[in-house]
């Protein structure tokens, strides 16, 4: 915490995590980056509060309103994405009739490359913060404190009169550890958590098209050292807190820093479990070993495609063939897998999207967690959409506010919206929650309601009979088993998974007595 003498900011900060999908249980209602941002404030002076609104445990308006009364702030901070910034809209709305002259700060990935324009349509917002905010955010402070004008505030945007204005870019902190910790200073509260996120490094240098990573930080990464890590795990499990999230979008960077990294856990954090992401082509027999030691129970790689040529066209270097060796060997050593996809990409058929799909199930990776594949989303920033026709994709004709970027409304010139939403549709219906519900009877109704209602989208697909089949098997709707046995029959006729499916037993009977036994007969 921070010593009281050191509070000479004038300047409140008050943050809001607006996370309404995650139960706050989850590692996803860690607000780190207001967390990292808080923290650096505090080290210069200026006190704040983090507010959480979350999925089963929403932010009420009386706490807010209490907060904001109480605490009179100067800066009301959001961390913006587009799945949330309506909600924050409305907070932000509510804060300004509250108190008028606090000033709104939008940040996050959705703000980094929106438009200045954004700022006419989203009235209730004052700046958008371009650089970092443990950086940006306390040059605000003091210029509050000071009187001084926003423009002397680098990496932000902001209105003078109908005149939008682009300070500067703000200074980027090389060494990460010179940023204080949100864990080591209590600013955040593990409580409750099972696992914790945790971030080493910052930034990306891979040249993949579909994400803005590497353009937001420059084609650089940065990191904390290993000790900064190590200290953070420690003050962690003093909490109860044994499982860790490595979120960092370049975890393994390079092999040297992974293996230190894990030689470190082993020696000073043994009994630690962890996620982490890493490229395929770093992992042999001893780094497998190594991470096995270190704690690893799940290790997901980026896959986005299984078809060579898309992946070509998204500048992802990866060779599927070689990938599912690697998928093979981590599985033997006893860890889970997941696999990062997209479909919808550029020059992508509905063939190649099914293709990942079954590339995946053939890889025996559950599609749960981070497996669940999702439509390719079209963010502020990324490459594509420097020149989206280059790329095949057709924006949907709808209007939309300047905040709000082409996200998921598009089609590309190789699949139609429709059948972009049915791969949608396909993904969903293979699931590990469906199958848990198959093989424990569970649901049935659910499951069986799901399939029928979206009988066109998923009718190309083996699995939709077979899943019907063992749903009406187990409520005895024999003839309609026997309906979906026979399409399967029919149409995925040489489908080895279909081949199987049909040579299995099946279990189905009906009762009629045909005779009473004399004394002595035997019963086969």
């Amino acid at each position: 915490m921070m010593n009281a003498e050191k509070q000479t900011g004038a300047s409140r900060f008050l943050f809001v995590h607006v996370n309404e999908w995650a139960t706050i249980d989850s590692p996803d209602t860690i607000p780190i980056s207001q967390g990292y941002a808080l923290a650096g404030l505090r080290k210069q002076g200026y006190p704040g509060t983090i507010l959480g609104d979350y999925k089963g445990s929403p932010l009420s308006p009386r706490l807010f309103r209490e907060t904001l009364l109480n605490e009179r702030p100067s800066v009301l901070g959001f961390s913006v994405y587009e799945e949330n910034i309506n909600r924050v809209r409305v907070w932000a709305r509510y804060a300004k009739y509250i108190l008028p002259e606090i000033l709104v700060v939008l940040g996050g990935p959705q703000i980094t490359f929106m438009p200045a324009l954004a700022l006419h349509h989203f009235s209730e917002a004052d700046i958008l913060c371009r650089g970092e905010a443990e950086t940006v955010l306390p040059a605000l402070g003091r210029a509050l404190d000071r009187q001084r004008p926003l423009t002397e505030v680098p990496g932000i945007t902001f209105l003078d009169g109908e005149r939008t204005i682009d300070t500067p870019p703000a200074h980027v902190v090389e060494d990460l550890d010179e940023l204080p910790s949100p864990y080591l200073d209590d600013i955040i509260d593990p409580a409750g958590k099972t696992r914790v996120i945790l971030l080493t490094s910052r930034g990306c240098t891979s040249p993949c098209t579909f994400c803005y990573t590497t353009r937001a930080s420059g084609k650089k990464v940065r990191f904390h050292s290993t000790a900064r890590v190590i200290a953070e795990i420690k003050h962690l499990r003093q909490k109860g807190i044994t499982d860790f999230w490595f979120a960092d979008p370049n975890f393994a960077y390079s092999r040297k820093r992974l293996v230190e990294l894990a030689e470190n856990i082993i020696d000073h954090c043994p009994g630690i479990t962890f996620w982490c992401q890493t490229r395929y082509n770093l992992i042999d027999g001893d780094l497998l070993s190594l991470l096995k030691k270190a704690g690893v129970h799940t290790i997901a790689f980026g896959l986005e495609s299984a078809d060579p040529d898309v992946l070509k066209k998204i500048n992802k270097g990866l060779d599927p063939e070689k990938l599912s060796a690697v998928i093979a060997q981590v599985q033997g050593a006893g860890i889970t897998v997941e696999l990062f996809s997209l479909f919808g990409l550029p020059g992508e058929s509905f063939a190649q999207a099914q293709k990942t799909l079954d590339y995946v199930k053939a890889s025996k990776v559950s599609i749960g967690g981070n497996s669940i594949s999702q439509q390719l989303h079209l963010f502020f920033g990324i490459p594509m959409l420097d020149d989206p026709g280059s790329h095949g994709i057709v924006p949907t004709l709808i209007t939309k506010p300047a905040y709000q970027s082409l996200c998921r409304d598009f089609a590309t010139d190789s699949m139609t919206a429709d059948e972009i939403e049915q791969m949608s549709i396909i993904w969903r219906l293979n699931r590990e929650d469906f199958a848990e519900n198959l093989a424990t009877g569970t649901g049935l109704f659910e499951v069986a309601g799901f399939i029928t209602s979206h009988l066109d989208a998923v009718a190309c697909r083996p699995e939709t009979d077979m899943m019907l089949s063992r749903i009406y098997l187990a409520l005895e709707e024999y003839e309609a088993a026997h309906g979906c046995l026979a399409r399967l029959a029919e149409k995925f006729a040489g489908n080895p998974e279909v081949e199987k499916f049909l040579a299995r037993p099946i279990t189905c009977y009906t009762f009629k007595r045909r005779g009473v036994a004399a004394p002595g007969c035997r019963i086969i």
